[in-house]
Protein backbone atom coordinates (compact mmCIF):
# COMPACT_ATOMS: atom_id res chain seq x y z
CA UNK A 1 0.00 0.00 0.00
CA UNK A 2 2.93 2.54 0.44
CA UNK A 3 3.93 1.92 -2.97
CA UNK A 4 0.56 2.46 -4.23
CA UNK A 5 0.28 5.73 -2.02
CA UNK A 6 3.17 7.15 -3.51
CA UNK A 7 2.92 6.40 -6.99
CA UNK A 8 -0.66 8.27 -6.41
CA UNK A 9 0.87 11.31 -4.94
CA UNK A 10 3.35 11.05 -7.66
CA UNK A 11 0.59 11.18 -10.42
CA UNK A 12 -0.41 14.88 -9.77
CA UNK A 13 3.40 15.97 -10.31
CA UNK A 14 3.19 14.13 -13.93
CA UNK A 15 0.69 16.00 -14.27
CA UNK A 16 2.15 19.63 -12.93
CA UNK A 17 5.02 18.69 -15.21
CA UNK A 18 3.05 18.62 -18.60
CA UNK A 19 0.73 21.52 -17.66
CA UNK A 20 4.68 23.21 -17.45
CA UNK A 21 5.87 22.19 -20.19
CA UNK A 22 3.18 23.82 -22.45
CA UNK A 23 2.80 26.99 -20.51
CA UNK A 24 6.94 27.34 -21.26
CA UNK A 25 5.80 26.64 -25.41
CA UNK A 26 3.21 28.80 -25.29
CA UNK A 27 5.39 31.77 -23.67
CA UNK A 28 8.06 30.94 -26.80
CA UNK A 29 5.17 31.43 -28.84
CA UNK A 30 4.23 35.04 -27.16
CA UNK A 31 7.51 35.92 -27.41
CA UNK A 32 7.93 35.18 -30.92
CA UNK A 33 4.89 36.91 -32.14
CA UNK A 34 6.14 40.04 -29.58
CA UNK A 35 9.18 39.84 -31.75
CA UNK A 36 7.37 39.59 -35.20
CA UNK A 37 5.01 42.75 -34.06
CA UNK A 38 8.96 44.79 -33.11
CA UNK A 39 10.34 43.58 -36.09
CA UNK A 40 7.36 45.03 -38.38
CA UNK A 41 7.45 48.35 -36.45
CA UNK A 42 10.74 48.87 -37.55
CA UNK A 43 10.34 47.46 -41.14
CA UNK A 44 7.52 50.45 -41.68
CA UNK A 45 9.79 52.94 -40.45
CA UNK A 46 12.46 52.26 -42.30
CA UNK A 47 10.28 51.73 -45.28
CA UNK A 48 8.85 55.84 -44.32
CA UNK A 49 12.90 56.82 -44.11
CA UNK A 50 13.54 55.41 -47.43
CA UNK A 51 10.42 56.95 -49.29
CA UNK A 52 11.81 60.36 -47.77
CA UNK A 53 15.09 59.57 -48.65
CA UNK A 54 14.35 59.21 -52.26
CA UNK A 55 11.31 61.83 -52.43
CA UNK A 56 14.80 63.98 -51.19
CA UNK A 57 16.93 62.76 -53.73
CA UNK A 58 14.48 63.15 -56.54
CA UNK A 59 13.92 66.71 -55.13
CA UNK A 60 17.50 67.34 -55.40
CA UNK A 61 17.64 66.40 -58.99
CA UNK A 62 15.02 68.52 -60.29
CA UNK A 63 16.86 71.21 -58.86
CA UNK A 64 20.38 70.70 -60.63
CA UNK A 65 17.87 71.81 -63.87
CA UNK A 66 17.75 75.48 -62.56
CA UNK A 67 21.49 75.83 -60.94
CA UNK A 68 23.33 78.40 -63.06
CA UNK A 69 26.60 78.29 -61.07
CA UNK A 70 28.85 75.59 -61.33
CA UNK A 71 30.04 75.63 -57.65
CA UNK A 72 26.54 75.10 -56.42
CA UNK A 73 25.92 72.40 -59.13
CA UNK A 74 29.04 70.62 -57.90
CA UNK A 75 28.05 71.11 -54.52
CA UNK A 76 24.38 69.62 -54.97
CA UNK A 77 25.60 66.77 -56.89
CA UNK A 78 27.97 65.99 -53.89
CA UNK A 79 24.90 65.90 -51.43
CA UNK A 80 22.38 63.75 -54.04
CA UNK A 81 25.57 61.42 -53.65
CA UNK A 82 26.09 60.93 -50.47
CA UNK A 83 21.52 60.63 -50.39
CA UNK A 84 21.88 57.99 -52.71
CA UNK A 85 24.99 56.17 -50.68
CA UNK A 86 22.21 56.45 -47.19
CA UNK A 87 19.84 55.12 -49.34
CA UNK A 88 21.34 52.41 -50.44
CA UNK A 89 22.39 51.78 -46.64
CA UNK A 90 18.21 52.12 -45.90
CA UNK A 91 17.96 49.96 -48.62
CA UNK A 92 20.33 46.90 -47.24
CA UNK A 93 18.99 47.56 -43.71
CA UNK A 94 15.34 46.69 -45.11
CA UNK A 95 16.30 43.80 -46.66
CA UNK A 96 18.03 42.60 -43.37
CA UNK A 97 15.09 43.51 -41.24
CA UNK A 98 12.84 41.72 -44.08
CA UNK A 99 14.48 38.71 -44.07
CA UNK A 100 14.83 38.25 -40.20
CA UNK A 101 10.93 38.55 -40.86
CA UNK A 102 10.44 35.98 -43.03
CA UNK A 103 12.59 33.68 -40.77
CA UNK A 104 10.67 34.65 -38.10
CA UNK A 105 7.26 33.70 -39.81
CA UNK A 106 9.06 30.47 -40.52
CA UNK A 107 9.77 29.93 -37.27
CA UNK A 108 6.28 31.22 -36.23
CA UNK A 109 5.09 28.02 -38.40
CA UNK A 110 7.06 25.70 -37.17
CA UNK A 111 6.60 26.56 -33.35
CA UNK A 112 3.02 26.13 -33.65
CA UNK A 113 2.81 22.51 -35.49
CA UNK A 114 5.34 21.50 -32.77
CA UNK A 115 3.19 23.06 -29.90
CA UNK A 116 0.06 21.56 -31.38
CA UNK A 117 1.76 18.18 -31.21
CA UNK A 118 2.66 18.56 -27.26
CA UNK A 119 -0.12 19.91 -26.59
CA UNK A 120 -2.04 16.58 -27.97
CA UNK A 121 0.32 14.20 -26.71
CA UNK A 122 -0.36 15.96 -22.93
CA UNK A 123 -3.76 15.95 -23.07
CA UNK A 124 -3.60 12.34 -23.95
CA UNK A 125 -1.53 11.63 -21.45
CA UNK A 126 -2.96 13.73 -18.93
CA UNK A 127 -6.14 11.25 -19.72
CA UNK A 128 -4.45 8.57 -19.18
CA UNK A 129 -2.82 9.74 -16.01
CA UNK A 130 -6.19 10.43 -14.49
CA UNK A 131 -7.81 7.45 -15.74
CA UNK A 132 -4.43 5.88 -13.61
CA UNK A 133 -5.32 7.13 -10.49
CA UNK A 134 -8.64 7.05 -10.54
CA UNK A 135 -8.14 3.24 -10.81
CA UNK A 136 -5.07 3.22 -8.05
CA UNK A 137 -7.89 5.40 -5.52
CA UNK A 138 -10.32 2.09 -6.07
CA UNK A 139 -7.14 -0.41 -5.50
CA UNK A 140 -6.16 1.38 -2.30
CA UNK A 141 -9.62 1.57 -1.42
CA UNK A 142 -9.93 -2.39 -2.13
CA UNK A 143 -6.77 -2.68 -0.10
CA UNK A 144 -7.53 -0.42 2.83
CA UNK A 145 -11.04 -2.85 3.31
CA UNK A 146 -9.13 -6.24 3.20
CA UNK A 147 -6.34 -4.74 5.54
CA UNK A 148 -9.22 -3.66 8.26
CA UNK A 149 -10.84 -6.90 7.96
CA UNK A 150 -7.09 -8.63 8.33
CA UNK A 151 -6.21 -6.27 11.08
CA UNK A 152 -9.58 -8.00 13.41
CA UNK A 153 -8.15 -11.33 13.26
CA UNK A 154 -4.46 -10.13 14.50
CA UNK A 155 -4.08 -9.83 18.23
CA UNK A 156 -4.79 -6.19 19.50
CA UNK A 157 -0.69 -6.47 20.96
CA UNK A 158 0.74 -7.22 18.32
CA UNK A 159 -1.11 -4.60 16.05
CA UNK A 160 -0.60 -2.05 18.56
CA UNK A 161 3.15 -2.87 18.11
CA UNK A 162 2.66 -2.38 14.81
CA UNK A 163 1.16 0.67 14.48
CA UNK A 164 3.55 1.88 16.87
CA UNK A 165 6.60 0.93 14.43
CA UNK A 166 4.75 2.41 11.50
CA UNK A 167 5.13 6.04 13.45
CA UNK A 168 8.33 5.57 13.96
CA UNK A 169 9.13 6.01 10.44
CA UNK A 170 10.99 3.25 10.04
CA UNK A 171 10.25 2.95 6.30
CA UNK A 172 8.94 -1.07 5.59
CA UNK A 173 8.08 -2.64 9.04
CA UNK A 174 7.69 -5.68 7.89
CA UNK A 175 10.36 -7.21 6.35
CA UNK A 176 11.75 -11.06 5.71
CA UNK A 177 14.55 -12.98 7.15
CA UNK A 178 17.42 -13.02 4.50
CA UNK A 179 20.54 -15.53 4.54
CA UNK A 180 19.62 -14.80 8.95
CA UNK A 181 19.84 -11.17 8.47
CA UNK A 182 17.29 -9.04 8.76
CA UNK A 183 15.80 -7.66 5.47
CA UNK A 184 15.48 -4.08 6.85
CA UNK A 185 18.69 -3.37 8.13
CA UNK A 186 20.78 -5.83 7.13
CA UNK A 187 22.02 -6.92 10.74
CA UNK A 188 22.67 -10.84 11.57
CA UNK A 189 19.58 -12.52 13.88
CA UNK A 190 20.46 -14.11 16.96
CA UNK A 191 19.86 -17.72 17.11
CA UNK A 192 16.61 -17.39 19.10
CA UNK A 193 15.34 -14.74 17.06
CA UNK A 194 16.20 -17.07 13.60
CA UNK A 195 14.48 -19.78 15.72
CA UNK A 196 11.35 -17.91 16.62
CA UNK A 197 10.91 -17.06 13.02
CA UNK A 198 11.35 -20.50 11.82
CA UNK A 199 8.70 -21.53 14.24
CA UNK A 200 6.50 -19.40 12.76
CA UNK A 201 5.86 -17.31 16.31
CA UNK A 202 3.01 -14.62 15.99
CA UNK A 203 5.34 -11.71 16.23
CA UNK A 204 9.40 -11.62 16.05
CA UNK A 205 10.96 -8.57 15.81
CA UNK A 206 14.57 -7.61 14.72
CA UNK A 207 16.65 -6.91 18.03
CA UNK A 208 18.63 -4.35 16.26
CA UNK A 209 15.71 -2.05 14.20
CA UNK A 210 12.64 -3.86 15.45
CA UNK A 211 10.99 -4.74 12.60
CA UNK A 212 8.85 -7.58 12.04
CA UNK A 213 10.31 -10.87 10.86
CA UNK A 214 9.17 -12.87 8.78
CA UNK A 215 10.44 -16.05 6.90
CA UNK A 216 9.83 -16.54 3.30
CA UNK A 217 9.06 -20.35 1.69
CA UNK A 218 12.46 -20.29 -0.11
CA UNK A 219 14.16 -19.11 3.42
CA UNK A 220 12.51 -21.86 5.04
CA UNK A 221 13.28 -24.27 3.20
Amino acid sequence: MDELKREIENIPVEITALEEELRQEESRREDIVQELKTLRVAKKEKEIELQSKEDEIKKHNAELMKIKSNEAYAALIKEINASKKIKEDMENELLEIMEKEENLVTGQENHSAVMETKRKEAEQKKRELHDKLDNMNKTLAELKIKREEKAKEIPSTALGNYHYLRNANLGVVVVPVENGYCGGCNVGLSPQALSNVMADKDFVVCNTCSRILYMEEKEAQ
